[in-house]
């Protein structure tokens, strides 16, 4: 008897060994979802499944009360091809009321992002409502290798909230950006004077 007893609904069903087709349904949480997962994005990229049908099943999961089903469904939307891969994700990013997985969302864009994911990213640097977001899309960028975005971290550095701006050295130092070293280096005195360890050490390394 498996010692799984909680039910969890998940991104797929197992498909029967009668051929049956693959559904979405309930599953015990101890199953694996990976072979189920191949075969769905399998038969989308083969043609055997509609697009109308593939979507509405991948949906379900951005929904689930389960973070593990959404993590399924952001690591299968990742396979698209694109446009597709990146209009999904950020459908995924403003449908799902779950920060852990909006977190994965914005890992998922890059690199490297699409210039409608870039564009994204930049955006959310400067939502500053949830700076722990803010992070994330930074260091997103910073791992972009896109000029663009060493442009606009360099700019946010400069103007944006003084709590971003270690991780906004650590993203241009990611892009091997030299653009503010010269500013770097007198605020290494800055955040010293103030104790501001965080800063400092970003200065730094």
């Amino acid at each position: 008897m498996s010692a799984c007893k909680e039910p969890e609904e998940l991104l797929c069903s197992r498909s029967t060994s009668t051929g049956g087709t693959l559904s979405l349904g309930n599953v015990t949480a101890c199953e694996e979802t990976g072979v189920e997962l191949a075969t769905l994005i399998d038969g989308y990229r083969r043609g055997t499944m509609s697009r109308e049908v593939y979507f509405n099943r991948l949906r379900r999961g951005y929904h689930s009360l389960h973070a593990r089903v959404r993590l399924e469904a952001v690591q299968l939307v990742e396979q698209l091809p694109e446009p597709e891969r990146t209009r999904e994700l950020l459908q995924f990013f403003h449908d799902c009321q779950w920060r852990e997985t909006q977190i994965a969302i914005l890992r998922a864009l890059a690199p490297p992002p699409s210039q409608r994911a870039l564009e994204f990213l930049i955006h959310q640097m400067h939502n500053h409502d949830d700076l722990g977001l803010c992070r994330e899309a930074i260091a997103a960028l910073g791992r972009s290798a896109a000029p663009l975005a060493a442009r606009s971290l360099a700019t946010h550095y400069l103007q944006g909230p003084a709590a971003l701006k270690p991780y906004i050295v650590q993203a241009l130092g990611a892009l091997q950006d030299r653009t503010l070293v010269t500013r770097f280096m007198q605020d290494l005195q800055t955040a010293s004077a103030q104790h501001q360890v965080l800063w400092a050490q970003s200065l730094v390394f």
